[in-house]
């Protein structure tokens, strides 16, 4: 039963989030935003939410974690209250760290309780759960994001937001009685593999979620230059199929540990990934934009799936890992649009697609390094 409270909250809370950063990025191009400032609109709210997911992780481990997600929906509400009176693309850059900040209170805190909750067994089940959850509210949101500022405008969406955010405050569970326990695992994998596993998802993922910012962000530029009709709407649907196709990838993931402690599936996400971006900025037609958000929303699944796996299959210390786990998420949302856009703004429209397809190659190699100088050392301990 409070799985299904967590999974709940879990996906009327980002459900609602995408409303927000399907509003925020099109708000932000009536305004006049250039690419560098719809890239800074997320930066500003990732680089709150990277200080605050550490603190606020390990946090998670020591205090209610029911009362740190509470407390996160309720700025959240705030936000959604307060963003509306922006009227320039800067004032929209100041206030969206208020977004980030709620966020940081919720999302390490819900993983944690998931993870310290899992029974022997059941944490990929329970994870998969939540990840299909969170991400049918992703889809949602940025499908009913789009439609709502097309139909009722800005104002409107954020407050349709800040309802939502009002009932995952009273669907989340009251109580957290597990805070602080510690998990037993299922499997008898070295530590140092696990390190190593942890270590080359967290790498990975640092690039996959990027990449998915990057397109968030910029892309409401690529589709009006691509002159398609009613460009909100099909911005939304674009990113809603996106995100579809992820929570499809995370069924799957849900229901088999054949993935688990093998390479071969990160590598695969990060090069069909790179493989889209390249392919993006070169076809000719809008339609053509919804035939490729399968290949994208794959990609991101796998490389997101992995990253929580690992960081929740530890014997304790959910709180902090989820936060770390949180953190590189919001790093990749600071600094990738933000270089994106700022390339966008230097160059042309392109290069933020281009740059998400050698990041993800580039970061492969650099998985590839570390994964391989952790397993040495595990490898010799062993021996030793």
């Amino acid at each position: 039963m409070r799985l299904l409270l967590y999974c709940i909250a879990g996906l009327v809370a980002d459900w609602l989030l995408y409303v927000v950063w399907a509003a925020l990025p099109l708000r932000a191009d009536e305004l006049g935003a250039t690419p560098l400032q719809l890239g800074l609109l997320m930066a500003s709210s990732s680089a709150v939410y990277v200080t605050m997911s550490i603190v606020l992780g390990a946090a998670a481990d020591r205090v209610p974690r029911s009362i740190l997600a509470r407390i996160g929906t309720l700025l959240m509400i705030g936000a959604c209250v307060l963003i509306p009176v922006a009227d320039s693309a800067w004032h929209l850059i100041a206030l969206a760290p208020l977004v980030g900040l709620a966020g940081s209170f919720f999302w390490p805190a819900i993983q944690a309780a998931v993870g310290s909750e899992a029974m022997a067994g059941r944490l990929e089940r329970d994870i998969g759960f939540f990840n299909v959850s969170w991400s049918v509210g992703k889809a949602l949101g940025f499908l009913t994001g789009g439609a709502l500022m097309h139909r009722w405008g800005f104002s409107n969406a954020l407050l349709a937001a800040a309802a939502g955010a009002a009932l995952v405050f009273f669907v989340h569970p009251l109580r957290d009685p597990r805070v602080g326990t510690r998990s037993v695992l299922d499997d008898q994998a070295d530590p140092r593999l696990r390190l190593a596993f942890l270590r080359l998802s967290w790498i990975s993922n640092f690039a996959i979620y990027g990449v998915g910012a990057a397109i968030g962000s910029q892309c409401v530029k690529w589709i009006k230059s691509l002159g398609a009709v009613d460009h909100d709407l099909f911005y939304g649907r674009f990113l809603g199929a996106i995100f579809a196709a992820q929570t499809a990838a995370f069924v799957v993931l849900g229901v088999t540990r054949a993935w688990t402690y093998k390479r071969w599936p990160i590598v695969a996400s990060q090069l069909v990934l790179a493989a889209a971006c390249f392919a993006l900025p070169v076809l000719p037609a809008p339609w053509m934009l919804l035939a490729l958000a399968p290949v994208i929303g794959v990609g991101l699944g796998v490389g997101y799936a992995a990253s929580i796996f690992y960081s929740l299959h530890t014997p304790a210390g959910h709180g902090r890992y989820a936060g770390f786990h949180e953190a590189i998420i919001g790093a990749s949302n600071f600094l990738v649009p933000l270089v994106a856009g700022a390339l966008a703004s230097a160059f042309d429209l392109r290069w933020p697609y281009w740059l998400s397809g050698l990041l993800c190659l580039a970061v492969l190699a650099a998985g590839h390094a570390v994964f391989r100088a952790t397993s040495t050392t595990s490898a010799k301990e062993s021996t030793t």
